[in-house]
């Protein structure tokens, strides 16, 4: 190291005739007695005299602890400033200072190698610097290197090679050289390469013609994380480069080039220009680990190379391969020219994951009900994570008015949803397997027999169609495996909403929303949360409104949504997500809820869906009256198609209400307007559906005469609805469920 910094700065000046301003300060700074740890030696210059060094020595703080690189308690560095205003840069002197450790920057062979002490842009560096926060810098970097800590757990590791001026976008095919490439050039001089495997039309055609290469595929072993090195410039650096990393690359270019000569299309392949991928591992003492590829391009064809290096010989117009190989000749690596550029794969699945932070890609199977604007942006959302192998369905088709909030681009109007939106994911993914479409309804009762067995195999099931028959047919299809999820806004579109159930589907699609419904009404943060706006774009009839709603909220909103339903995918819970806020864009509010598990009973012909959440209050409330009765109204729903009832809360007693040991009497204030509210928050979704009471403590639960008169005034009060009359009594023996409809009674006991 001394040797390559004096040859570039070896005049020693008088510290009087310096002319760079921070050099004078950093002089007046290591000669003064304010540092104890710098010592001063000598100031340089360079004989043009516009670059000025002071050579300092400096003293680490080392204690008794093991160290892993070759750092001296005292080190001698030279800081060199330019005589314009720049960062100075600092160069460790000794003979046999590391330079095989991380941050330590590159420079072609015979320039000095100097620190890295900072990953800021050099502006920001200028704007915070200080002398005593240099010599600072320099301190702590010999410190925590030698203690092999100055590369932090939070940052990638480095590669081998420096960054290259050239980008090439190429396919793992290149990882095969069965075939020439074809090389697509921009019209702009500064933008990427791409490389394309040519189709057996291309090769008649155009074998011959410029823009053609071979590829060249080596995996080479692990390399120890430390020095980045300077692009080589021939293949005769590149094989030096890997040597001292302890990797001999000629056998394995050996190998890969012989090769060619069995190749079906070995005489195309021979008589192209060469790029070599190669693809090395960098592992960490801490066991960290990256891969970096990188492709040498050269001019020189891949038969020249297998010349150069003695494997290959071209007598009477063929190619063959040398069993016992000469040595290679002086100079013939270095005459062959290479130009290393940065390869970037195309994108993939496992690309998606890899840039999303996600430890594996996810090809599980996932249904996705609805490409409408939601269903489009999740798909989109969660497929550029390189999660799932879609199955997409929807029976509609993309008008212009979609693409105000649409996740795909206007040469797709006039497309069925589920056509383009698969067509994207292919082609993102570069999977035809990656998105299978189903123009129909989920719910179709002529649906393909597909999509049906589809259904039952998937890991997933996302319903985004906001239909409430849609979540119904999802919730009662015993068959399906996966556990389903409704993604929605609410109905102008300033907060998302998603439902999610138990990974073992033991609360279902439909009590996880009616337990919604429940909360979102006995919570004031969403009194507002159903409202409609009555805003709307005709495009249709009358019952084909757009809402309007801006893609901005669209966007944000699907992506809060996409990530929570890959946070809860899996989980042992069901859950109810809503996020608020998104119309002002200041600040997203998010409310997250467990579900209570729902216990099934058959009553008469009618099946009840009970909330436990619901019997615990009751039994509460039971607890608190006690030794008197008490009661109030049942919230709840009727789905009439399936003969299901769904009870999924209560009410307290009102406040005129009569209790004694031997009977209750509900009063009247305040019921009806909670019943009106109640259908108002929650857009009719839930209303009253009967009554509950207590018996006291050491009764059973077995309905009295005065119980049944009242069970015929539910009914009564019911008819015109249509529905059965509910009835809850709770005692020692549990809670006692009793229906009422045409004068028929039937009722089964929770124990």
């Amino acid at each position: 190291m001394p040797a390559a910094f004096y040859d570039h700065i070896s005049q020693r000046i008088s510290p009087d005739t310096l002319k760079s301003a921070s050099a004078k300060r950093m002089h007046s700074l290591v000669t003064s007695d304010r540092l104890d740890d710098v010592r001063y030696v000598e100031c340089l210059s360079n004989e043009a005299g516009d670059h000025e060094a002071i050579v300092v020595e400096i003293v680490v703080p080392l204690g008794q602890k093991k160290t892993v690189a070759d750092i001296r308690t005292v080190e001698p560095v030279a800081i060199t400033f330019r005589t314009q205003a720049s960062v100075p840069t600092a160069y460790p002197l000794r003979e046999d200072f590391p330079t095989n450790v991380p941050h330590v920057n590159v420079a072609p062979e015979g320039i000095p190698r100097s620190l890295c002490l900072s990953d800021q842009p050099l502006e920001d560096q200028l704007r915070g610097y200080t002398a005593v926060g240099f010599l600072s810098q320099i301190r702590w970097w010999l410190e925590k290197t030698a203690y092999g800590e100055l590369h932090g757990v939070e940052q990638p590791l480095d590669p081998l090679f420096h960054l290259s001026p050239v980008n090439v976008i190429a396919s793992d095919q290149l990882n095969d050289a069965d075939y020439v490439m074809g090389v697509r050039f921009s019209s702009h001089d500064e933008a990427p390469l791409v490389f394309a495997p040519l189709s057996e039309k291309d090769y008649s055609e155009i074998i011959g013609q410029n823009g053609l290469m071979t590829p060249l595929f080596v995996r080479t072993e692990s390399v120890p994380h430390g020095q980045l090195n300077w692009l080589p410039l021939n293949l005769d650096d590149l094989v030096k480069v890997y040597e001292a990393v302890g990797v001999n690359l000629l056998p394995k270019l050996k190998s890969v080039v012989r090769a060619l000569v069995s190749k079906p299309r070995k005489d195309a392949l021979l008589a192209q220009p060469t790029a070599l991928i190669v693809e090395t591992e960098i592992k960490s003492p801490a066991g960290r680990s990256r891969i970096q590829k990188k492709a040498f391009v050269t001019s020189t064809t891949a038969g020249a190379i297998g010349e150069a290096l003695g494997v290959l010989a071209h007598e009477g117009g063929a190619w063959a391969a040398l069993i016992q190989a000469p040595e290679i000749a002086e100079g013939a690596l270095s005459d062959i020219e290479i130009a290393s550029t940065d390869l970037h794969p195309h994108f993939s699945r496992d690309l998606a994951a890899a840039s999303s932070g996600y430890e594996v890609a996810d090809e599980g199977s996932i249904v996705l009900a609805g490409a409408g604007a939601v269903g489009s942006h999740v798909a989109m959302n969660l497929a550029r994570g390189g999660v799932g192998t879609w199955h997409i369905v929807d029976d509609d088709f993309l008008l212009p008015h979609n693409q105000a909030r649409y996740a795909l681009e206007p040469h797709n109007i006039g497309s069925a949803k589920t056509d383009a939106l698969c067509l994207v994911i292919r082609r993102l993914l570069e999977s035809a397997d990656a998105a299978h479409p189903y123009l129909c309804r989920v719910d179709a009762d002529n649906r393909p027999e597909g999509l049906t067995s589809t259904l039952h195999t998937a890991s997933a099931v996302i319903d985004a169609t906001a239909s409430v028959r849609a979540a119904r047919h999802l919730a009662f299809d015993t068959e399906i495996s996966g556990p389903v999820s409704s993604l929605f806004l609410n109905p102008p579109g300033t907060e998302a909403v998603v439902l999610a159930e138990p990974l073992d589907r033991s609360t279902t699609i439909d009590c996880v929303e009616m337990h919604y419904y429940w909360v979102i009404s006995s919570d004031p943060r969403f009194a507002n949360h159903l409202l409609t706006t009555g805003e709307s774009l005709p495009v249709g009839g009358c019952r084909s409104p757009s809402v309007l709603v801006p893609e901005t909220q669209v966007s944000l909103l699907s992506g809060l949504m996409s990530g929570r339903w890959l946070k809860d995918r899996g989980s042992e819970t069901a859950s109810i997500s809503v996020w608020q806020g998104a119309a002002s864009f200041e600040c997203i509010s998010y409310t997250r809820v467990g579900v209570p598990r729902f216990t099934d009973v058959s009553v008469g012909d009618w099946t009840i869906k009970i909330s436990d959440e619901l019997i615990e209050l009751a039994n509460v409330l039971r607890g608190k009256a006690a030794p008197r009765e008490t009661g109030g109204i049942i919230a709840g729903s009727w789905d009439r198609l399936r003969n299901v009832v769904y009870l999924v809360g209560i009410y307290d007693a009102p406040p005129d209400s009569v209790h004694s040991q031997t009977g209750f009497e509900r009063g009247s204030v305040g019921v009806f307007k909670t019943i009106q509210e109640l259908e108002q928050s929650t857009l009719g979704n839930l209303t009253y559906v009967g009554e509950w009471h207590s018996h006291p403590p050491g009764a059973r639960s077995a309905p009295s005469s005065d119980d049944k008169v009242l069970l015929r005034w539910i009914g009564d009060i019911l008819a015109d609805v249509e529905a059965p009359a509910t009835m809850l009594i709770f005692g020692e023996d549990g809670c006692r469920v009793v229906l009422r409809q045409d004068d028929s009674e039937h009722e089964a006991l929770l124990s």
